[in-house]
């Protein structure tokens, strides 16, 4: 491996990936909240109007995922298509990391080109509950920590300040990284592979890198703490993580062994094979990226450690967390990328050398990467999206039309058609409240709720509950919503194993149907949601 510096990606590198990232992402802007977003864009929307996540909106996850959708509200206003828009454009830096990394261990374009059109390829592969997810969006500070590893290898060599400043900032990404989801602690494997992979292809001690990047990880959860602290959130997000998020991941776990959780982790139901090219690409572009490598520099097989043990850090991720959930195979796609980047890349350097010209090259990558599109699933979403957003089709029609939008305790039509009539009936200063698990309903209405309990979880096997259910009662009764919507036939699932639907629960909060019944009225129920306006009540 030569110690000189890569040339870069160059313009038409950079363009070409972009500009495929976006074709794929494309598919995503017609796409409806799952209840994730619905959550989390709810907080966001709390923190841009000076807000704090855990004081004044109840959430589970760390702050970096209410801050991402802070942004997107923020610049594309309240919307459900701005986080897709912010996705497409967080995807795009996601694969030039990727790139950058390629470059950086094997100094060839075409691999790092190759490896960063294999990421947006297997993102989007994925359906709308489980892109724009806290998982996915780890991915680009973990790329980032491992590029700025290497970045600060190479830049031993002529300056070790520098060097020390890009393993600090190293170390300030792994943090971002943790401040999205606990378990991307696990980059820190890469991380030092990558610092290995400097001290033998630089033949340098490296490893005071090491004390620098705890220093820049340090640095970055001092400064979220600080935050908390300020804003008087710090305790309910430490009471939020330890007596909701632990015993949550605990019972939701769906394996008790080594052996069954093995099991668990490659036994995909029919509805998750389009988890099998997440899973599998990684390994098997092993083999020929191992090929590829024979009978090579020694600095080639090292840098394959790098991608391996990053795939093998994902995958930790996902048996760590226990429960299997879709969006928890994302951080597997960056390490497959660069793992098939190299084997493909390799294996197509010589038929493409055959090609005199640039533009012949990019002419038939081009036909290859639209010839996987059209063969995938993006193909079939591609043509979907291009008839929403010309007309040809209703967003209404498009998602009757697609059964993953009406799940047994999730209906997109239902709540687009109630968030319609919430907006007609009430004005924006007026407060809608929802007793149920569907904050997408405020977000879509663009109705404030009046507590900051978005869903109605913590009232379940929470030590806290009677606080809780004190609380609530105490900001309905101080500021009345206009409109209050009870979901049934959501059964979702609480803190004790057992699953709930929001309608039987209302009847376990003391005081709150008695309330209802006193002070509101009963409208015309919008599928399963029944609905409540304020006025004199039944009383019964």
């Amino acid at each position: 491996m030569p110690a000189t510096a890569p040339t870069g990606l160059g313009r038409t590198t950079r363009l070409a990936i972009v500009s495929f990232t976006t074709l794929c992402g494309s598919v995503s802007l017609i796409y409806p909240f799952g209840r994730d977003q619905g959550n989390y864009a709810y907080a966001g929307w709390i923190l841009l109007d000076g807000g704090a996540p855990y004081r004044d909106v109840f959430m589970f996850k760390p702050p970096m995922t209410a801050a991402v959708h802070a942004a997107a509200l923020g610049l594309f206003g309240v919307n459900t298509w701005a986080i897709r828009v912010l996705d497409i454009g967080w995807s795009a830096l996601t694969a030039l990391a990727i790139a950058a990394i390629a470059l950086e261990l094997w100094q060839r374009r075409d691999v790092a080109l190759a490896s960063a059109l294999t990421w947006p390829f297997l993102y989007y592969q994925i359906d709308y509950w489980n892109i724009a997810q806290t998982d996915g969006w780890m991915t680009l500070p973990s790329a980032l920590a491992i590029w700025a590893v290497l970045r600060g290898g190479r830049a031993w060599v002529r300056s070790e300040w520098t060097a020390m400043a890009w393993w600090t900032a190293a170390g300030a990404f792994a943090g971002i990284a943790v401040l999205f989801k606990y378990t991307a602690g696990a980059i820190a494997g890469p991380m030092l592979a990558a610092l290995a992979f400097v001290a033998v292809t630089r033949g340098r001690r490296v490893w005071s890198g090491l004390p620098l990047m705890l220093l820049g990880g340090a640095a970055i959860l001092a400064a979220c703490w600080g935050w908390l602290a300020a804003t008087g959130a710090w305790d309910a997000f430490v009471e939020t993580q330890l007596s909701l998020v632990a015993p949550y991941v605990v019972q939701r776990a769906k394996a008790d062994t080594l052996g069954q959780t093995l099991t668990q982790l490659v036994r995909l139901r029919a509805f998750q094979q389009d988890l099998l090219p997440l899973l599998w690409t990684g390994p098997i572009a092993l083999i020929p990226a191992l090929i590829a490598s024979a009978g090579g520099e020694r600095a080639a097989w090292w840098a394959l450690t790098i991608p391996l043990t990053w795939w093998l850090a994902a995958v930790v991720n996902v048996l760590v967390q226990g429960k299997f959930f879709d969006y928890h195979y994302l951080p597997i796609i960056a390490p497959s990328a660069l793992l098939a980047g190299f084997g493909l890349g390799t294996a197509l350097r010589k038929p493409f050398s055959r090609l005199r010209s640039g533009a012949a090259r990019a002419g038939v990558t081009a036909t290859l990467a639209l010839v996987l599109i059209i063969a995938t699933p993006i193909g079939g979403r591609a043509r979907d999206a291009a008839r929403v957003l010309t007309g040809s089709q209703t967003i209404e029609t498009y998602i009757a039309s697609r059964r993953e939008y009406s799940l047994p305790s999730y209906r997109v039509e239902e709540i687009h058609r109630l968030s319609k009539v919430l907006m007609e009936t009430t004005t924006p200063e007026q407060r809608v409240f929802v007793w149920g698990f569907h904050p997408t309903i405020n977000i879509r209405a663009r109705r404030r709720t009046v507590s900051r309990f978005l869903y109605n979880t913590p009232f379940r096997g929470s030590e806290h509950r009677a606080r809780y259910e004190a609380e609530l009662m105490d900001a309905l009764t101080a500021h009345p919503p206009e409109v209050i919507v009870v979901a049934s036939g959501d059964r979702h699932f609480g803190l004790d194993r057992s699953y709930v639907d929001s309608a039987s629960l209302l009847l376990e909060v003391p005081g709150l149907e008695p309330f209802i019944l006193d002070h509101y009225r009963r409208d015309e129920p919008i599928g399963r949601f029944s609905i409540y306006r304020l006025g004199p009540g039944s009383g019964q």
